[in-house]
């Protein structure tokens, strides 16, 4: 059977055919009985056109609230012949659809009851829930005694996240912050130091070859002048004890209330100089004249009295919490890129052992920089040059004061 180029197959035009063909196909009981099914032909046709739209008026209908598919029903009506009937069909599988267009020229008084299909009775369907609501019960909060950094916040939250998903059986949803404030609680004042800086136990050295620079090391990782290759290289090449703690509170914005003392960071140099050279109770001034040149963290070794299960990964974009003043020119290099490109493109999960996969993701090695070594070859050691403008900066800024 054949109507101008199309080919109609001998069984489109038999209704009772098709019901079978339906039936078989999703293993209705006899006695029920559905709408026809619309099978589109060519869009070159009126007809078919119209029939592409799905109506508001739909045969199937859910329960609002967890429904089963066992409680799915479908309301059948009586119908009469349609044009589907009579068009070729195309691609049943994809595109069949209810006839919803008939339900309109159809009476509520003429509708059939409605009949239950039976399928296999599973589980009702739940959404799953967030992150906040996974820690919502008053036993998963955590009291904190002290301040502890956002960054160290996320990252317990997140583990106790992933504990109660895992025995839910639920994939990990999204952790807002919204979820960390309902983990985390503490009565502590805010502090800048506890609550901004990254603590000692991040684990620097998965930046691996990617060099970083002085005014890098003291502002994104301030408190890892405790690990003692840090310290040692920052007071072998002119830093002192007192030029640390000045940088610091400048790039974080510290008042004089709340900033890092120098005695502070002496006594761990102390212990750098005991552990690495065995001198006892020595400082930054009359040290040996020869300066480092390792520009990389890969070889140091962490800080001894770490507190907790050891070291941890850390995200990009914590380590610029409480950055008031970010490195600049030369002591801008690759780590800064990538803190920066984080914040800007909302890059929130990308840790520190991420890093090198994501610089060559975004292309963040361009504009080239000259490597370290090769500043040292000519006369220019990075760590030196970095501390005398450094000081220039400071007596500008004394001068500025004074006039």
């Amino acid at each position: 059977m054949s109507t101008g180029n199309f080919d109609i197959p001998e069984f489109a035009t038999k209704g009772e055919a098709v019901d079978q063909e339906v039936r078989v196909r999703t293993g209705l009981p006899k006695s029920a009985t559905v709408p026809n099914l619309v099978a589109y032909g060519s869009d070159l046709f009126d007809d078919n056109r119209n029939s592409q739209m799905i109506h508001e008026s739909t045969f199937v209908e859910f329960e609002e609230r967890h429904t089963r598919p066992s409680q799915m029903y479908i309301t059948p009506a009586k119908r009469k012949p349609s044009q589907s009937e009579f068009s070729p069909l195309v691609s049943p599988n994809k595109r069949m659809r209810v006839e919803s267009a008939q339900s309109e020229e159809t009476s509520s008084d003429d509708q059939m009851p409605a009949k239950l299909l039976a399928v296999d009775d599973l589980a009702p369907i739940s959404s799953t829930p967030t992150a906040a609501q996974l820690i919502s019960k008053r036993k998963f909060g955590l009291r904190l005694k002290r301040s502890i950094p956002w960054g160290v916040q996320r990252i317990l939250t997140r583990t106790i996240v992933e504990q109660q998903a895992a025995i839910q059986r639920i994939s990990v949803p999204l952790i807002l912050d919204d979820g960390v404030r309902n983990y985390c609680h503490s009565s502590a004042p805010f502090d800048p130091v506890y609550n901004t800086f990254p603590p000692a136990s991040v684990d620097i050295r998965l930046l691996r070859p990617i060099s970083i620079t002085v005014e890098e090391l003291l502002t994104f990782f301030p408190n890892h002048l405790k690990w003692h290759d840090a310290i040692y290289r920052l007071a072998q090449n002119g830093w002192s004890c007192g030029d640390m703690a000045k940088y610091i509170n400048l790039s974080r914005g510290l008042l004089p209330k709340g900033a890092r003392r120098g005695n502070t960071i002496l006594k761990w140099l102390q212990a750098a100089d005991k552990d690495i050279l065995g001198l006892d109770r020595s400082g930054s001034t009359g040290r040996k004249s020869w300066k480092t040149t390792c520009f990389t963290v890969k070889g140091w070794t962490p800080y001894p009295n770490i507190r907790g299960p050891g070291v941890i990964d850390y995200r990009l974009v914590d380590l610029a919490d409480g950055v008031a003043q970010w490195p600049e020119n030369q002591g801008a290099r690759l780590l800064t890129r990538a803190v920066k490109h984080a914040i800007m493109h909302m890059n929130r999960d990308v840790r520190l052992s991420q890093i090198q996969g994501f610089i060559r993701e975004n292309l963040l090695m361009i504009p080239s920089l000259n490597t370290m070594i090769k500043e040292v070859n000519n006369g220019k050691h990075p760590d030196v040059v970095a501390n005398e403008w450094y000081r220039s900066l400071l007596l500008k800024q004394k001068n500025a004061r004074i006039v």
